[in-house]
């Protein structure tokens, strides 16, 4: 069988999700595949593809975390199992394998000999002292290129100093035992340790300790002066990058992408201490910049609380802005002590008689706007609309709410709402139209609908309880609005006769319930009976307009809670009842 030339091992990172991982070398037997997730050998999974020259793959029980380092190598033992008998049979199957298992620790043995350090002469370099001679001392050169062994000063590797004097310089320093893939390969420093047990260590420290300087007086830990060239587009280039990937089952106590907590035991005066510092970028170079911001958070969701910005100070201010820029908050916003539940945005009573407790200096868009259904209430006094600026607006409220758009909650004995400026008619609008209209003094001041004929008073499950008037009500008689005029048929006078006898003394049922025996008697028929009294002649009762059925919906308050309950309830016109019984005398 052919060997394949690939390299004898493949790395991945897990997603979460994929447990098919494809190696692409040759594995001769199973076990010599090692596979680890995270640094840690596995055997939680399946192989497929041995001994096919162009690889296989294997099936995780399941998914490798998202973010996990999956590897997979090939590992063979240096070991001969088969053994040539003396004028046995040489079969070209077993004859081929071993000559295929030496081709694949042939390509192992180079795959390792081309990640240990090389030198381009032929004659090399002499061997390492022996691990006595080569402790606690730094492994370098000698001018001819030959090897030495550094002690350093202090016997701290700290003490060491690298020089890249040119810009274009460059070199990689591998801290730990990571296998390198691209992109990774690219990078300038690489710690790619495996710790276990004790955590208390730091991937970079930086002990330098500063005493009698001379020069102008800065340092900085670590200095990104990357410079950034061509006409191509860059996606992006950050100072620092926090890609920490928590992938335990316990419990991470806290994590930040920058922790600053200096200390000053000095007697020294620090004059300004920044957490963050953050200064302008101004082009130079003939170029723009579209957007600059300070800081950027940017949608936390992820959480069972998400909080942008967390300002635990209880001194001082919490943010000062002293530049006179505008705060524009697109969100939800809350300022202040939080005095009483509930409670976003808090100023305190003051003193001064003429103090403005928020001062709106708008010109165009809104000067206040509530697109929820919050209510605004004001104990004081309150007013709204413009002032001599023409508008013929002076008060709107708009929304969905599904309580009060407009609440009066007063403790005086009395209280108007009108105009009180002109003689004008007052309407009041729902759903674009004017639906009830206190007229002018040339109409009287009737208050009437917003349309003729358009709309009841009241409903059947929302009733006026009395209705107090100086004369009576005038119902349109007018020939030219009547049709199909006919006389009473004998079975309808027959209808007329019986709901004569059909009128009864009675009480209203709500009316014992409120006054008891102080409820008052009532004369008038009972519409069912009426109803009856049509079938019985063989008339259906609905297609007379004296006879009413009308079904009214459940009502509820402002907080979805039912307040009253569905139901139905049946009627009777008595004035044209009593025009139709008069028909049968």
């Amino acid at each position: 069988m052919a060997v394949g030339s690939g390299v004898p091992y493949n790395a991945y990172t897990g997603n979460g999700v994929t447990t098919v991982f494809a190696y692409g070398f040759t594995l001769l037997n199973e076990d010599d595949l090692l596979v680890t997730v995270d640094g840690t050998v596995t055997s939680s999974y399946t192989v497929s593809g041995v001994g096919v020259a162009a690889g296989g793959s294997i099936t995780f029980s399941s998914a490798p975390a998202n973010g996990a380092a999956v590897l997979l190598q090939r590992v063979i033992q240096l070991v001969r199992d088969a053994e040539y008998q003396t004028n046995g049979d040489l079969q070209a199957e077993t004859i081929n394998f071993d000559f295929d298992r030496l081709w694949t620790v042939v390509q192992n043995l180079r795959f390792d000999a081309a990640r240990g350090v090389r030198v381009p002469e032929i004659v090399g370099i002499e061997s390492l002292p022996s691990a006595v001679d080569r402790a606690n001392k730094l492994l370098g050169f000698d001018a001819d290129g030959n090897l030495l062994l550094v002690v350093p000063a202090s016997q701290d590797a700290s003490d060491l100093a690298i020089s890249l004097a040119a810009e274009s310089r460059s070199t990689r320093f591998v801290a730990g035992t990571a296998i390198l893939v691209a992109p990774a390969t690219r990078d300038a420093f690489v710690v790619g340790r495996n710790l276990t047990g004790l955590t208390n260590c730091h991937a970079f420290a930086d002990r330098t300790i500063m005493d009698g300087v001379t020069d102008s007086g800065t340092y900085g830990v670590f200095d990104a002066t990357t410079k950034l060239r061509g006409s191509h587009t860059q996606n992006h280039v950050f100072a620092y990058q926090d890609r920490v990937a928590y992938q335990g089952s316990g419990t991470l106590t806290e994590t930040a992408s920058l922790y600053s907590a200096p200390v000053h035991s000095g007697a020294g005066v620090i004059t300004s201490r920044y957490g963050v510092s953050v200064y302008d970028c101004v082009p130079s170079g003939g170029g723009s910049i579209n957007a600059q911001i300070g800081v950027f958070v940017r949608n936390l969701t992820g959480a069972s609380s998400n909080v942008g910005l967390n300002i635990a100070q209880v001194a001082g201010y919490a943010i000062f802005a002293n530049g006179g820029a505008k705060s524009r908050h697109m969100g939800p916003f809350g300022i202040g002590d939080d005095p009483a539940a509930g409670t976003k945005l808090y100023v305190d009573g003051g003193t001064v008689g003429s103090e403005t407790a928020i001062y709106v200096e708008k010109t165009g868009g809104w000067s206040f706007y509530n697109p929820g259904n919050g209510k605004l209430y004001n104990f004081g006094e309150v007013g709204f609309g413009p002032q001599q600026n023409g508008s013929s607006v002076a008060f709107t409220v708009s929304g969905e709410a599904t309580g009060p758009l407009a609440y009066v909650d007063t403790t005086v004995s009395q209280a108007f709402f009108g105009a009180t400026g002109g003689d004008y008619p007052l309407g009041f609008v729902a759903n674009g139209s004017v639906r009830l209209e206190v007229t002018a003094s040339a109409s009287s001041y009737a208050v009437q609908p917003g349309a003729d004929n358009s709309q009841p008073l009241g409903a059947s499950g929302k009733r006026w309880s009395v209705v107090y008037a100086g004369t009576g009500t005038i119902n349109t008689s007018d020939a030219r609005e009547k049709e199909q005029v006919r006389d009473l048929s004998a079975a309808e006078r027959a209808v007329a006769v019986r709901c004569k006898a059909l009128l009864r003394a009675f009480k209203f049922t709500s009316s014992v319930a409120e006054k008891g025996d102080g409820a008052r008697v009532h004369f008038g028929v009972m519409a069912q009976d009426v109803a009856a009294a049509f079938a019985a002649e063989g008339l259906d009762a609905s297609k007379y307009a004296l006879y009413c059925y009308d079904q009214y919906p459940a009502t509820f308050d402002t907080n979805g809670i039912q307040l009253t309950p569905a139901g139905d309830r049946y009627g009777i016109r008595y004035d044209e009842l009593m025009a139709f019984m008069l028909a049968a005398m």
